[in-house]
């Protein structure tokens, strides 16, 4: 007769041997040198690609435009905070809007990184604030 601690021993061992069996829980890595160069060149041009295709988008007035509109409704520049109708905060709302913002904030720097040029010429077409500025 076993023990309820022996049964809970056998229970974890029988579920290692299924997670090491089991194909989709194995971190595929490369086989050879040859396909992890290959690898990591199609990982340099995809990175390139990027960058190409956000310098592209920034560079036309349209795509700066459609790059504002997408920080204003992810209101990346501006804190918001949720409360009910009587007042009272709804702090599941207002985390659920700092996610937003911290989304938009991460693509304004990744694009700010990308052609920061851009990135000013877009404040200057699209924020108010930057409309009196001389110069930039």
């Amino acid at each position: 007769m076993t023990s309820e601690y022996e049964e809970i021993d056998i229970l974890i061992k029988d579920d290692d041997t299924i997670e090491s069996d089991n194909p989709f829980l194995e971190i595929k890595k490369p086989s050879n040198k040859r396909s992890y160069k290959r690898k990591k060149e199609e990982d340099e041009i995809n990175r390139k690609n990027s960058k190409i295709f956000w310098k592209n988008i920034l560079d036309h007035p349209i795509g700066r435009k459609e790059v504002w509109t997408i920080l204003q409704e992810t209101h990346a520049f501006e804190d918001r905070f949720a409360c009910g109708p009587n007042g009272f905060p709804q702090s599941e709302a207002t985390w659920f809007h700092a996610g937003e913002q911290a989304y938009g904030l991460r693509f304004y720097h990744k694009l700010m990184g990308l052609h920061p040029q851009a990135m000013v010429i877009m404040h200057k077409e699209n924020d108010p604030r930057f409309l009196d500025i001389e110069g930039i």
